[in-house]
């Protein structure tokens, strides 16, 4: 794919995750102003992951058949207003309600997006693209937390979500620059009625069980996500890691995770898909099970840097090799069911991890995540005979 093209797609999904990132990680904090419990605070993080889960492989199914290029911009366009919307509410209830509307929004423009990327990609060169899609997004949540904490530090929720609506509406360039080069490229349906009858295709047996491996996988990681964005602050905090170094555990995460993306193409060259996605999950448990048992700022920095090495690998490869096993009909309906199980676990890791906290300790929720990364590896390992990846 030419640069051309790819650039401004990574530059809005640059833009509408920096202008996400500044404020989403300090939710909790606006919510807590309104007079927000624990328990109202774990809701609030749960409905942000539900919509996901529930319309992400709708959406993508959806993108089959009409094309991907007004979802794209409706998107982005949600993602913007996001923003604004917080600055309206005035409960939590407002809050609750914007959460679940920024989960839709996440649920139209992510799967449509690495439909785009995937659609318009040659096979050789999908997973390096996707690694590079990949950098863009993170490097805007990376940088954002620190844009927003300086401009809560000095002044308001009301500027912050401002500021964060000014960059999201930088990102509207870019995406209309890209729509125009994509427009003749991107799937657009002559007759819907026959492709609507491709819905018998998303029950096929046999494009189910292409993607099964990878709907575990990405589960898998959603699950740790999860787990991590949820609950291993207040784990951490319990052990006497203070928030400074929490919120550095985080940027050396996510620092860890934006460079692998762009490394996870040279590593699928070298390992082939199916051996790199078994080596991290490997790497994934070994460090879920190191949380459970180092103690100490520095020791808790390695095993952040090992979770980010191998997450930065696991989601590159899982969305090339879904649109890989689709065929070209069916990149939409691939991705939005991975993206549908990332969501499930990012909903179901924080609900089981917090009551199995709750009654049996708080470093048991990683002991789980360990062992789901371990069984997730058996379906890779018992088809070893066959490929990952068939090629039509």
């Amino acid at each position: 794919m030419k640069r051309s093209i790819l650039l401004p797609i990574y530059l809005s999904m640059f833009l509408i995750t920096l202008s996400i990132g500044s404020y989403n990680p300090f939710i909790p904090l606006y919510a807590e102003g309104f007079g927000a419990s624990y328990i109202d605070l774990g809701f609030i993080g749960m409905v942000y992951a539900l919509p996901y889960a529930i319309l992400a492989g709708v959406i993508g199914f959806i993108t089959d058949i009409l094309g991907r290029g007004k979802f794209f911009l409706i998107g982005v366009l949600s993602c913007i207003l996001t923003a604004p919307l917080f600055i309206l509410s005035s409960n939590v209830s407002d809050i609750i309600l914007v959460r679940i509307f920024g989960g839709v929004a996440y649920a139209f423009l992510w799967p449509t997006v690495e439909a785009i990327l995937s659609e318009t990609s040659s096979i050789k060169e999908r997973v390096k693209v996707i690694g590079e899609y990949s950098f863009s997004w993170a490097l805007g949540f990376l940088v954002g937390p620190f844009i927003g904490g300086f401009i809560l530090e000095k002044y308001s929720f009301i500027t912050l979500f401002s500021v964060s609506l000014i960059i999201g509406l930088g990102a509207l360039i870019p995406t209309a620059y890209s729509l125009k080069n994509l427009k003749k490229i991107l799937v657009k349906s002559k007759n819907k009625l026959q492709n609507f009858l491709m819905i018998k295709n998303v029950v096929n047996l046999t494009f189910l069980r292409k993607l099964v491996q990878l709907i575990f996988v990405n589960f898998s990681y959603g699950f740790t996500l999860g787990l991590l964005f949820a609950l291993f602050p207040v784990y951490l905090k319990s052990l006497s890691i203070t928030p400074f170094q929490v919120g550095l555990l985080f940027t050396i995460f996510g620092l860890t995770r934006t460079i692998t993306f762009l490394q996870s193409g040279r590593f699928s060259r070298i390992c082939g898909e199916r051996s790199l996605l078994s080596l991290a999950l490997v790497i994934q448990a070994f460090s879920l099970l190191t949380i459970v048992y180092v103690r100490g700022f520095i020791l808790f920095v390695g095993s952040i840097i090992i979770l980010g090495l191998a997450m930065g690998i696991i989601s590159p490869v899982v969305i090339s090799a879904a649109s890989k096993v689709s065929g070209e009909e069916r990149i939409g309906t691939a991705i939005g069911l991975i993206e549908t199980m990332l969501g499930a676990g990012m909903t179901i890791g924080p609900l089981v991890g917090g009551l199995i906290a709750e009654k049996l300790g708080e470093e048991f929720p990683y002991m789980v995540g360990f062992l789901l990364s371990l069984t997730t590896i058996i379906p890779l390992i018992i088809t070893k005979g066959e490929k990952l990846i068939k090629y039509d």
